[in-house]
């Protein structure tokens, strides 16, 4: 989770092109197959970041929300939106699965 917070804050905030490659060697739990299938179907992940840090990332989105789009009110939802479409844009997933090794 620790990694996929790196990731979302890195698309998000820094508008820097990443590529997440992620192979059936990697799979220590099967709950994060379900983490990549939201990310995939609706491009993110339910409560990925903690209130907290969730506030920060707002906090750091607005001048970018206000430059981009100086009319658009600066709320919460707004603000989120922001983040998660710019992250969206800019993080690329690769699955990397063998039919040989990967067992369900």
């Amino acid at each position: 989770m620790d990694d996929l917070r790196k990731l979302y804050r890195t698309a998000g905030i820094n508008s820097k092109g990443l590529t997440f490659i992620f192979t059936d060697n990697e799979v220590k739990d099967e709950a994060f197959l379900e983490y990549i299938n939201n990310i995939l179907s609706v491009g993110e992940v339910a409560n990925l970041f903690p209130k907290d840090e969730l506030d920060d990332i707002l906090t750091t989105v607005t001048p970018f929300l206000k430059k981009v789009d100086p009319r658009r009110p600066r709320t919460q939802e707004n603000l989120y939106d922001y983040f998660i479409t710019k992250a969206r844009n800019n993080l690329h997933i690769v699955l990397c699965f063998s039919p040989v090794s990967f067992h369900c």
